[in-house]
């Protein structure tokens, strides 16, 4: 689930079309506000208990998007108003008239128990439970006191749905190619060496358990296909790419004992920049460590500089 995620995020700076500063400042916004956002909720899930136990019966329901504030709508789901009402409509959670949609979700306890939520709600849940790492008992205290599995039943459904039919839009360059350009000039007025540099690349591991039991050996999977003899665990490894403007883009998962530069050749994002820099009639690369080769495509520093202007670029 958490590759899901961190695709999910990069998709939706995407569909919003953000300059690179606004999507460096997204980026931080976590790190900076922790404190605030931290009080906040405090002091929100505390007005909500209040009024869930006044004793007037009354309980507190799910608003809908209008009425969020602008203010609350940026610190409770780091997008403004405006910013949500165009995610939704790029993901076709409005109608062609702009109403909301039904979203029918079935409980994942009881397959014959379905339930509708507005598609408002449920993506309001979606980029609450994104923006914050609290228990789930938290966000259901925020949104009209839903069961803990019907806020996971949300979740789940918001995930699978913008995976399943937009991850294309990630996993490929459709739609980062066109800031190509300005993420090229932009570091090189930041001073980097590269003057066609657009982003690094790099492979990452995710540790899982050692395969084993009666489906793998139906299947015939071994478990010496996951080992990673460096880390010496069993996992699983994805290729990412980092654009310069914060952006991440990745593909896998593959066999854990394969090498970075094997996912190097196999990867549909470098096979796809030579395309990229036909189209375009510039030689955009990307930078990576010594576990690279050396392309047109693919930069990294040089094992043995034989003039200053390499050492300089090592350094």
């Amino acid at each position: 689930e958490w590759i899901k995620r961190r695709r999910i995020r990069t998709l939706i700076l995407l569909f919003l079309d953000a300059p690179i500063d606004y999507i460096i400042m997204h980026n931080q916004l976590e790190d900076r506000n922790q404190g605030i956002l931290q009080e906040f909720i405090s002091d929100e899930f505390s007005f909500v208990n209040r009024v869930r136990h006044q004793g007037t019966g009354a309980s507190v329901q799910p608003k809908s998007l209008n009425e969020y504030s602008q203010d609350d709508c940026y610190i409770l789901f780091r997008f403004d108003r405006t910013d949500i009402q165009t995610l939704m409509k790029c993901f076709r959670l409005v109608d062609a008239e702009g109403n909301v949609k039904d979203l029918k979700i079935c409980n994942s306890t009881k397959l014959s128990s379905w339930w509708t939520i507005s598609s408002d709600t449920a993506f309001l849940i979606f980029l609450y439970r994104l923006s914050h790492n609290i228990p789930l008992h938290l966000v259901r205290d925020h949104f009209g006191n839903m069961s803990v599995p019907k806020i996971s039943a949300v979740f789940n459904y918001m995930l699978d749905y913008l995976y399943d039919n937009w991850i294309h839009c990630v996993t490929t360059w459709r739609s980062s190619a066109k800031a190509f350009p300005d993420i090229a000039d932009h570091l090189r007025h930041c001073g980097c060496p590269y003057t066609e540099l657009v982003g690094f690349i790099d492979g990452t591991v995710q540790e899982i358990y050692r395969p084993g039991g009666e489906k793998c050996v139906r299947e015939n999977i071994t478990q010496d296909v996951v080992y990673n003899g460096h880390k010496r665990f069993h996992c699983l490894n994805y290729l990412g790419i980092v654009l310069g403007n914060g952006l991440l883009h990745m593909n896998g998962p593959y066999e854990g004992r394969r090498h970075d530069s094997a996912l190097y050749r196999d990867s549909e994002l470098v096979l796809g920049m030579p395309v990229i820099q036909a189209s375009m009639n510039r030689d955009f690369h990307l930078y990576g460590d010594s576990a690279f080769p050396m392309t047109s495509v693919c930069q990294r520093a040089q094992k043995m500089p034989q003039t200053e202007a390499h050492a300089r670029m090592n350094q």
